[in-house]
């Protein structure tokens, strides 16, 4: 079930209490604004700074690629762009590597697909394996009978298991973002900053919280740590279940819901894209609010900067290149399989508006040209 809180900034709510005992001090509302112009002036720079993209250069140097090796790429579910996306880059990039790759769709766990995608790695003898947006948490005995059968197990996009990192060998991002966790936090960073330079400071914002899932747990962590230096915006959370997801139906009913209930709320932030296409950004349009409400999301698919270029339920995304992230995983398993460490991808994002960054067409690319970059290193 989905619930809503309403929440107001400590200061704000501190302010409210000197007043309810009769003081009405010019002194403490000036410092209010104070604040509220720091705020402001800070996210400001923020922005201009994502704007300009967090990408960095690939790799340069690395092992040749491993001759003769079979690989199983599992999916989360290639029916979202979420998953099969980077599902596709990262099976290209095993081709590109000489590898024999075979894709499993992993169905988002459907009649255990995840499980049954590992084991069919494990009963093929794949020398690699790549889940894609699968935390070890939730496949984690099937991971320790691929450990067990010497099948080498890469995580693209996903948490390993705290209790033994050995199961899954993760990607590292970049240096100043090294694991999923803290690109997450990055991206959710990006988001509070652009709402607040957007609002200067005023924003009433619906809080989308996907509260079973790690990234976008991450991604709402990094966005609720930043938003709370604004000292004069506001919050309502909309609390999301898997099981709200599951549905399309389901979700929208939620959304709408959410929204109505929101009352005047002139923000909605989502952690992922595809919270926009399965109903928020509908609930925006049919409320009449598509062009007074701010919707920022995060991936930058194709289907979401039509959106944002059309103005139709959609207004920002945090977007990072999909097909890096991919070709990055194939790297990580090359490396692995040579006995060699991961290296830092240069993956990172850029905000996208109407004003900044929105591409003619299509999902976000990186203007880096990271497959040539990979295929420089693999020798291919």
């Amino acid at each position: 079930m989905s619930s809503i809180q309403y929440l107001r900034h400590p200061r704000t709510r501190a302010a409210a209490a000197v007043l309810a005992m009769g003081v009405t001090s010019a002194a403490l509302w000036s410092n209010v604004a104070i604040g509220a112009e720091a705020d402001v002036a800070a996210a400001k720079a923020t922005v201009a700074r994502y704007i300009a993209g967090t990408e960095t250069a690939p790799p340069t140097s690395g092992p040749k690629a491993v001759p003769g090796k079979s690989l199983y790429v599992v999916s989360c579910g290639q029916a979202v762009p979420g998953c099969s996306l980077q599902t596709n880059a990262a099976v290209e990039a095993g081709k590109t590597l000489g590898w024999d790759v075979t894709l499993v769709d992993g169905a988002f766990n459907a009649n255990g697909g995840y499980e049954k995608g590992i084991r069919q790695a494990i009963a093929a003898k794949a020398d690699g394996l790549i889940v894609v947006s699968i935390d070890c948490g939730i496949v984690s005995q099937p991971l320790r009978e691929a450990k067990a059968a010497g099948v080498k197990v890469v995580g693209q996009n996903s948490f390993t298991c705290a209790d033994d990192p050995s199961l899954m060998t993760t990607m590292r991002y970049s240096t100043t973002t090294p694991d999923l966790a803290a690109f997450g936090q990055a991206e959710g960073v990006a988001q509070a900053a652009y709402i607040v330079a957007k609002t200067n400071g005023t924003a009433k914002i619906l809080n989308f919280r996907f509260v079973d899932n790690t990234f976008a747990i991450q991604i709402t962590k990094g966005f609720e740590t930043e938003i709370a230096k604004c000292t004069t915006c506001e919050v309502q959370n909309a609390d999301i279940a898997l099981s709200d997801y599951g549905t399309p139906t389901g979700f929208a009913r939620k959304a709408n819901t959410a929204l109505l209930g929101a009352g005047d709320v002139k923000v909605v932030r989502v952690p992922f894209d595809s919270f926009v296409t399965s109903g928020v950004g509908q609930a925006v349009v049919l409320a009449g609010k598509a062009s007074s409400i701010l919707v920022i999301g995060s991936e930058g698919f194709e289907a979401n900067l039509n959106l944002v270029r059309e103005k139709r339920g959609q207004s920002v995304a945090v977007a990072s290149d999909q097909q890096w992230i991919g070709w990055a995983s194939a790297d990580t398993m090359n490396r692995v399989l040579a006995g060699a460490e991961p290296a830092p991808a240069g993956i990172g994002f850029k905000l996208i508006d109407a004003d900044n960054n929105l591409p003619a067409s299509g999902n976000y690319r990186s203007a880096v040209d990271f497959k040539a970059a990979y295929r420089a290193v693999w020798g291919k």
